[in-house]
């Protein structure tokens, strides 16, 4: 029998290997984190999300995306310090309510166990903390958040301690001696040479095309070069 959640309630699960699907009307941007005691992630591999589909024991994958997008997690593998592991919806312009429609299940072999819809209506936020798998007691739940979170994805992975790369910036290094032209250092490079772990959140075009259910259509394109 599936549990219909209010925002706010909870309902316990199986210590089993589940399936927690998130369904929107339009495109949005589907991430999971494994939190622990401080309500934070231990490690950028804790972020899982369209750059970044697995953890790093594969306890939680990203499996399908799209309008409907589904995570797989083995309950029964998870670190015991895993506290809780939280799902979340943001889009990339807008607000939640551009969405019409968004909803969460859990699911344990095809059967449904618990189900809640969003509430969409004079949504201001682009970011909302959908719902969240917690263990307490020694048993696990899922609880119906639904909070709206100000700022979109980079600023909500970084609330729940993850470091993010920041857009691409150009900085002008100092004019050599040698040369009437200053260069340019991209800060990519930096980064990835001083700080590899920053999790970049560019999304490589194919992501876009996959999200918008493009990938088979075909286009012309024109190149004209005015000299």
């Amino acid at each position: 029998m599936t549990v219909e959640l209010a925002q706010g309630c909870n309902a316990p699960l199986p210590t089993a290997p589940l399936r927690v699907t998130i369904r929107t009307g339009k495109s949005a941007d589907i991430s999971a984190f494994r939190l622990y005691a401080d309500g934070k992630t231990k490690d950028d591999l804790d972020f899982i999300f369209y750059g970044q589909k697995a953890s790093a024991d594969s306890t939680v994958q990203l499996v399908s995306e799209g309008l409907t997008t589904e995570f797989d997690v083995d309950l029964p593998r998870l670190s015991p310090d895993n506290q809780r592991i939280a799902f979340t919806v943001t889009v990339d312009s807008g607000t939640i309510t551009d969405l019409q429609a968004a909803s969460i299940s859990v699911t344990q072999k095809d059967v449904t166990l618990v189900h809640a819809n969003v509430p969409m209506q004079e949504r201001s936020e682009s970011a909302l903390i959908l719902g969240e798998l917690y263990h307490r007691n020694n048993e696990w739940k899922f609880r119906f958040v639904s909070q709206g979170f100000n700022g979109g994805l980079a600023p909500l992975a970084e609330h729940f301690g993850v470091d993010i790369d920041t857009p691409s910036q150009e900085m002008t290094s100092p004019t050599p001696s040698n040369s009437t032209q200053g260069s340019t250092i991209r800060l990519e490079k930096i980064i990835a040479e001083k700080a590899p772990r920053l999790i970049n959140l560019t999304k490589p075009a194919i992501i876009s095309l996959e999200k918008n259910n493009l990938t088979e259509v075909k286009a012309r394109v024109a190149f004209v070069l005015d000299c």
